[in-house]
């Protein structure tokens, strides 16, 4: 029963850990997809209105995807705005800041379709509801579910060593001392049924206590490696879209734009020092490109070269081939995503539970083969006596 319990308690700690790394997981696409999107929007503004209709497109589908994970992850959903704690109703809920921030960026594209200079305000306004109020309140629910993770892996740290514990202290023990003093006292032969089942205890007690150490430590390997590995390519691609974002914004601001300079480097760096060094030495050639392009497109506009810098910047169209700091931005976020696909694709087996589940099945019958051979040892002695 011992046995039952603690290897239940490791299956029980395993599905939390899954739990809480899918939640992770998709905290983390939202977090890619809105800043995407906002990628999108900012570098879309610097076209006057014409964005081509694919990346419109691309737009809405990063906003329906966010909302499809939150509509998986209600909690997420509900989470107050600015990062503060406690769940919430009504706009000021994650869901309702992103459709604020959505109405934002539409009125910002309505107006500069029509060469309303209040439209760059709006699109400020909209990627700073997207920086202050809609990512710290994703930053903090991926930072307590990262404390659940390493709780649920923890908690059941000593539970193979604990079976063996229980298996010396509770059978072991007794049994053999009761079976080697009642062979000494009455000079018979050991009772055998009753040995056999203190040896299938055994067996089934290391089996179950070996098998718990496994999956404890292929879950805890998963979690500080490949999930690790995933996570930090996420990170660089989320710091990737928000140095392109913070490119677009300065030249929107035209020439006071100084803040948002010191924003694209602080991310340009986040996004660098996150993609795993130095194995992926391709991944880092490509950001270094794009950041190559990137002072090429600053030194155009500090020198009054406004409409030069745009047009390094600025998305491709039909009519019109992608300058190359836009180039090399897409260069370096296709690099990433693929980076962090493979990743998830070992991902996506983790944190499984199956052979715990096994174990339990084991842990189960091997009691229930104890109980009847004990019976049969039992029956033997009454046998005797009578």
């Amino acid at each position: 029963m011992v046995s039952l319990f603690l290897v239940n308690r490791t299956s029980s700690g395993l599905d939390t850990a899954k739990e809480a790394a899918d939640r992770i997981a998709a905290a983390q696409r939202i977090h890619i997809r809105l800043s995407s999107a906002d990628a999108l929007a900012t570098s879309g503004y610097l076209r006057s209105g014409l964005q081509p209709a694919e990346e419109l497109q691309e737009f809405d589908t990063n906003l329906q995807a966010a909302f499809s994970d939150l509509a998986r992850y209600p909690d997420l959903a509900l989470l107050r705005a600015n990062g503060s704690t406690g769940l919430n109703e009504g706009s000021d809920t994650l869901t309702g800041r992103i459709n604020q921030y959505n109405a934002l960026v539409t009125s910002a594209r309505d107006n500069n379709r029509q060469g309303f200079p209040v439209g760059a305000t709006y699109q400020k306004s909209a990627s700073a509801v997207l920086g202050n109020e809609i990512i710290p309140a994703l930053v903090q629910a991926d930072l307590s579910t990262r404390a659940d993770l390493a709780d649920s892996l923890n908690a059941n740290r000593l539970v193979p060593l604990l079976l063996l514990v229980s298996f010396l202290v509770l059978c072991c023990i007794p049994l053999g001392y009761g079976l080697l003093s009642l062979k000494k006292l009455t000079n018979r032969v050991i009772n055998l049924p009753i040995l056999l089942s203190l040896m299938l205890v055994g067996i089934a007690t290391l089996l179950c206590a070996s098998g718990s150490l496994v999956s404890l430590n292929d879950a805890r390997s998963l979690a500080t490696k490949e999930f690790r590995t995933a996570d930090l390519y996420g990170q660089a691609r989320v710091s990737l879209y928000e140095a392109r974002a913070a490119e677009a914004l300065t030249l929107i601001a035209r020439g006071s734009g100084a803040d948002k300079e010191a924003a694209w480097q602080t991310a340009y760096r986040t996004a660098f020092a996150a993609s795993p060094q130095p194995r992926d030495s391709n991944t880092a050639s490509i950001l270094n490109l794009y950041e190559q392009e990137h002072v090429k497109v600053r030194e155009a506009d500090d020198k009054g070269d406004w409409d030069g810098a745009v047009a390094m910047v600025r998305s491709s169209s039909p009519e019109q081939e992608g300058g190359p700091a836009c180039l090399a931005f897409r260069a370096a976020d296709e690099r990433l995503e693929q980076r962090q696909r493979d990743f998830d694709d070992v991902l996506a087996g983790g944190f499984q539970t199956g052979s715990t589940r096994q174990l339990l099945l084991i842990a189960l019958i091997g009691n229930l083969l104890a109980v009847a051979f004990v019976w049969t040892g039992y029956q033997l002695r009454i046998r005797e006596y009578r």
